[in-house]
């Protein structure tokens, strides 16, 4: 959430973006919620846990929801079940919202629900999209509301690189992964570092 708000505002120079997750501090919380209601803020990012644990008004107050994204959205499905269930009840909640609030019932409001995934399956056996459409109460007309891009990102380069030392001496392998992920880092390569064990 951090590095998507910090893209969002040092990079593209959205100034109304913001996030609250369990690392601000609860006075930095309750400073960004109140920015929120006031209109400082309108692109605001939370996870399931916290969403789930208040109404929406208490977040937003008196503005209207223009927009609900859930991104990474097989989480819903694949995550829901076991792991985090808030994701499981999110289609529950989206439901209440529009049948006019979480706790005080209101008019009917009607947002939009936009969910994003790059790794569910659509159709056939394991249809993931279609259980996902039905886990958060939405109403999907497959023709005009679902877009299905290439899964295919030609942007993104796979190598695999072992660094093998001959010698048995700790220090000297220590020191070959540290050059290597120095290499790296000048390079401004993104990479992931696979360790076969955790233990120092």
């Amino acid at each position: 959430m951090k590095d998507q708000v910090e893209k969002l505002t040092d990079e593209r120079g959205v100034k109304i973006a913001t996030f609250i997750n369990s690392d601000i501090s609860f006075d930095e919380r309750r400073r960004r919620i109140l920015g929120i209601r006031n209109g400082m803020y309108s692109i605001v990012y939370l996870s399931p846990e916290l969403l789930l644990s208040s109404s929406i008004e208490d977040l937003i107050g008196e503005r209207r929801l223009g927009l609900f994204v859930v991104d990474e959205a097989h989480l819903v499905t694949s995550w829901g079940r076991d792991f985090r269930v808030e994701y499981w009840f999110l289609g529950d909640y989206i439901q209440k919202i529009r049948n006019g609030g979480y706790y005080i019932k209101k008019e009917n409001i009607h947002f939009p629900v936009l969910i994003l995934t790059a790794t569910a399956i659509y159709g056939g056996e394991y249809d993931e999209i279609g259980e996902l459409i039905t886990s958060l109460n939405l109403s999907v007309d497959t023709q005009e509301h679902m877009y299905i891009g290439y899964g295919r990102k030609d942007n993104i380069n796979f190598g695999i690189n072992q660094v093998v030392s001959t010698k048995s001496d700790k220090e000297q392998k220590e020191q070959l992964v540290i050059n290597r992920i120095k290499q790296f880092v000048n390079k401004r390569e993104k990479t992931i570092i696979y360790c076969p064990y955790t233990s120092q």
